[in-house]
């Protein structure tokens, strides 16, 4: 269920964690199996590929996201997606952004978020789809820029 592709010059990687009901509780680890899928999709990359990360467990859900960071070595991860948690929002934890997705789930807040890369930035908004307005909640926004060369074709 895991799994990676290529699009753009940026290496995705998606990772599948099982999710436990039987701890009655939101918050929960990526399981090991999880994070060695990270380490070894990353150990794959040239040095300096630009990476994405995307699990289903967002920023305040994930109870071991120093685990997470740790896969990473020195990969070139740009962005963290999470979601779980139905709202939007944007973290930063040991240098690394974490990119909280919203859903539209009943009872959820009304937008989804937009996600823009480009050869030196990424630009990540909430679009409210009922109010037509986009967040200007800087929480919930990431405005991130990067050396060109970061997304460089493999040569």
């Amino acid at each position: 269920l895991s799994y990676t592709f290529e699009r753009g010059g940026i290496h995705f990687v998606v990772v599948y964690s099982k999710y436990n009901e039987s701890l009655n509780d939101p918050a929960q680890p990526l399981t090991e199996n999880a994070l060695r899928f990270v380490r070894v999709s990353l150990s794959k990359l040239r040095d300096g590929a630009p990476a994405i990360i995307a699990t289903h467990l967002c920023y305040d859900a994930m109870t071991n996201r120093d685990a997470l960071i740790d896969a990473l070595g020195d990969a070139n991860v740009l962005a963290i997606l999470g979601g779980h948690y139905h709202k939007a929002k944007v973290d930063r934890h040991r240098g690394h952004s974490f990119i909280q997705l919203p859903s539209p789930a009943p009872g959820s807040p009304n937008d989804f978020t937009v996600i823009r890369i480009d050869s030196s930035r990424i630009l990540a908004i909430p679009f409210d789809y009922q109010q037509k307005q986009w967040s200007g909640n800087p929480r919930t926004r990431l405005e991130l820029h990067f050396q060109q060369k970061e997304l460089a074709p493999a040569q």
